[in-house]
Parts: structure tokens; sequence; C-alpha cells
């Protein structure tokens, strides 16, 4: 009850402020993906580099009103129970104090890219709440090592990938890890934990991936995969290091190297979405060559990104440094940037068809969308240094893991290891520079800044720390829960 009471306050105010929210700004905003969502969920299309999962929850939840502010209701009690869910953790498993826990939870219901977020039809903060449900499953595994969080967090990862298939490397190394983390330095010579623990991991990886690439296929009407349109993100992503060479088709060497001598060069780095999109670009180029085959023309595409990468992996990492270095850059530069992030651009959002769509099924006129000033995207931009903290996640969960108490460092290290390995991800995959992709960090980062809050608040010897640590664990009041009693 000492623990309910304050959570069940905070639950409280987090309704009132989230109601108040959409109070003031409750218009769903458009951004270039969000109709193919839409077709998606109604069946319309079927367009793999979309999610069919987010499209679906979608229209479940708007189409039976005829309107796109259920929609926006969903998404703001979701968000509300991200910054929940915040708190518990820090709580639960952290033991950080009443007034850091309930502070980051607070901070980030008011995060300008989570309200945004929370109004644009994206998969973004879909996404946001099982990446929390995935790491809070691992942390849970860390501390009990019960083999159902390992299937939790399987289940947990393989949602999240049908939101975003972006996550797609973090989840498989994150689940696949969780064993050797839990087991890591134990100085017991039985390994039969830790080989039942990888085990676990591995079926439930096998079960709930092999299901979900084979549901893909259905829909697709194709062979099963994760998505069907990753080979040509991946080739446009490398296209400045590709070369004739990487092509076993002369007719795709003589494309690659025709590119060269046009207005939007292969070898600039800031025209990847370009050589991925426009016509007269790189994939429109293999389209013709191989008559709008799909399936040929991703096989090439992820030929060619293979032997691009393994030819010259300097420069696929200096690419990947030169994307992570842009969010810094443009961060000081033009305020255009952030505003494509929300929909604002100079041309229109959205397709005559997916106007058609939205208007028939949902009462809604979207084509004014680009346009649109809402006071969510007017405080996105306002407060736009505030991705600063998404930018510095990593960093702060790395300095984390060193400040934190002894027993909580092996979770704190599956934390900063996952931030790590996304930027990474990101980074290296992306064909340019987009904030959508940091939106996680804004949780992460007030994690990471709650536990250095912690640490630099209590600034105890470590011996009377682990001390007090040991008999909050053991006394009866808290259950486990640490400094849950100074709620």
């Amino acid at each position: 009850m000492v623990l309910r009471r304050p959570l069940g306050s905070l639950a409280l105010l987090l309704v009132v402020i989230k109601s108040l929210q959409f109070a003031a700004d409750s218009m769903p905003l458009f951004f270039f993906d969000s109709g193919a969502f839409i077709l998606n969920g109604l069946g319309l299309a079927f367009i793999p580099e979309r999610s069919y999962l987010y499209g679906y929850l979608l229209c479940r939840v708007s189409v039976p009103f005829g309107s796109l502010k259920p929609l926006v209701i969903a998404q703001v009690l979701l968000g509300g129970t991200t910054a929940w869910l915040l708190a518990f953790l820090l709580v639960r498993w952290f033991r950080v104090r009443t007034g850091i826990a309930a502070l980051a939870a607070l901070i980030f219901a008011f995060d300008p890219a989570q309200i945004v977020h929370e109004r644009l039809v994206m998969a973004e903060n879909l996404a946001l709440f099982f990446i929390v449900l995935f790491l809070m499953s691992g942390l849970w595994y860390l501390r009990t090592k019960s083999h159902a969080w390992l299937v939790a967090a399987s289940f947990f990862g393989i949602a999240l990938v049908a939101t975003r298939f972006a996550y797609l490397p973090v989840v498989l190394v994150g689940s696949l890890s969780l064993p050797i983390i839990a087991h890591l330095r134990r100085r017991e010579a039985d390994f039969r934990p830790l080989l039942a623990g990888l085990a676990t991991a591995a079926a439930a990886t096998l079960v709930f991936h092999g299901a979900y690439r084979a549901w893909n296929g259905y829909l697709a009407g194709r062979e099963p995969a994760y998505n069907y349109s990753s080979p040509v993100f991946l080739m446009s992503a490398v296209a400045p290091i590709l070369k004739p060479v990487d092509a076993a088709d002369s007719r795709v060497a003589t494309l690659i190297a025709s590119l060269e001598t046009g207005p939007f060069k292969l070898s600039d780095r800031g025209s990847r979405g370009f050589h991925h999109w426009e016509p007269g670009g790189l994939n429109d180029g293999l389209m013709k060559i191989y008559g709008n085959d799909k399936v040929v023309v991703s096989r090439v595409a992820a030929a060619l990104a293979r032997r691009a990468i393994l030819r010259d992996p300097v420069g696929f990492l200096y690419l990947g440094l030169r994307s992570y270095w842009g969010h810094w850059r443009n961060l000081w530069g033009p305020i255009r940037f952030l505003r494509r992030e929300h929909g604002v651009t100079p041309e229109v959002q959205v397709t005559a068809i997916d106007a058609q769509v939205v208007r028939s099924r949902f009462g809604f006129d979207v084509e004014n969308q680009n346009s649109l000033s809402t006071l969510s995207r007017r405080f996105h931009e306002w407060a736009r240094r505030w991705i600063l903290l998404s930018l510095l996640a990593p960093f702060l969960s790395l300095a984390a893991v060193w400040f934190v108490p002894t027993d909580q460092r092996r979770m704190a290290g599956y934390l900063a290891g996952w931030n790590c390995l996304l930027m990474a991800a990101l980074s290296l995959g992306a064909d340019g520079t987009s904030y959508r992709y940091l939106h996680p960090y804004s949780f992460t980062g007030l994690l990471a800044l709650s536990l250095l809050a912690e640490a630099l608040w209590s600034r105890k010897p470590s011996g009377l720390r682990q001390e007090q640590s040991a008999r909050a664990q053991d006394s009866p009041v808290t259950g486990g829960m640490g400094s849950a009693s100074r709620w």
C-alpha cells in the first residue's frame, strides 16, 4: 500500500494532464506515410514498408466512430500510460525516490516530441509503448531469472518489429543476450541455467518471429519475410559507396555508373532519399531494368548492399557516423528540418487517393495538413533544443552504469547496451537524418537522468549504500522494492 498510493496519485495526475492537453489540441496530424497505414488497416492495399499492425489497430479504434479523434484519444492515453510506466520502472527496479521518479514521469508527459506524436497518424507512439514493455520484460528477467519473462520479451519484441521494422536488430540482440547478461560472471561451474535460458530465448524467438514472417507472407501472398522493402532501404542507405563492380548484372553496373553524371549523384549522401523514392533514382532504374518485378529488385538490392558493405566496411561506418552527426548539425540549422518531422512542408503531404479515403471514411479533410499550424506543432518547434536529451541518452545511460549500486548494474548495463545498439542501427540503416527515429530516447534519456540524479542525491559511501539496499530488499514492508518506503 505504501507504493500503490503515490503511483495511484501520479496516475490520476497524468490523466488530468493528458486530458487538458487533448482539450487544448485534439487535431489529428498527417505525415507522408500516414495514408499508407490507413490503406493497410482498411485492407485497401498492402504497403509492406508501413506497419499493417498499427494500421489495423488504428482502424479498429477510429472506423466505428467515423472519426480520427478516437485515435488521438487512444494515443494520448497510451502516452500517459508510458509516462506512468517510467515512474513505476524507476521505483520498482531501481529504487529511485519519490520526487525524482514522479518528476521524470511528469517531464515525459510534457515532452514536445511525445505530444506531437500522440497526434500524428504514425506508428511511433505505439512503438515506444512496445519498447517499454520489451525493456521491462528484460529487466524483470534479469531480476527474477524467470523464463516466463524471456518469453514475454520475445513476444513484445516481435510486436515492436511488427510496428516498426527498424527495431529488428536490437530486438534480436536484446532478446538473445538476456540469459548471457543474467549469468555473466557467475562463480558456479554449472552452466545449465545459462543454457536453459538461451534455449528458452531462442525457442521463443523462433516461434514468434517465424509466426510473424509466415503471417506477413500470407498477407502479401509471397514467401515468408519480415519486410519486403528492407533490401531497397538498405541499398539506398549505402548508395554513396556503391560502385559498378558491386553489380553482377552488366545493366545494373551501367546504371550505377550513369547515376554519377546526373544532378543527384549516387555518391552524394544527401541524395539517398532521391535514389530510393523518386523517378530517375537508383530504385526506379532497377524497376525499369527488371520490368517492375519487385521480388527480383529486392534480391538485386540486397546483393548490391551486401557486396558494397563487404567491399568498403569503413565507408559504410563513415556513412553511419555522418548520419548520426547530422542530428547534431541540423539541430542548429533551419527550422524546416524539424518541421518536416511533424508534417509541415511546402508540398502537399498526402496523395489524392489518401485524401479521398480519409474524407470518405472519417469525414476529415487532410489536404491542407502541410500548412496547418497547431499548438502541438508550435510547441514542438519552440522546444526543439529538447532533442539534445535524445542525442545524449546513450552517453547518459553509459554514465548511469557507473553510478548505480552494484546490484543494479546488470539492468543499467542492459539499458545502456540497448541504447547504444539502437543508435548504431538507426544511423547505419537510415538513408538520411530523421529526428523521428530518436523518439524512444526521450524515455530512456529521462530514465538515465533519473538514475544519475538518484546517485548524486544519495552521495553515500558505496558500502553503506549496499548495506541499506540489502536491508531494504529483505524488508517485508517494501517487498524487495528498496526505497519504495520513501513513498
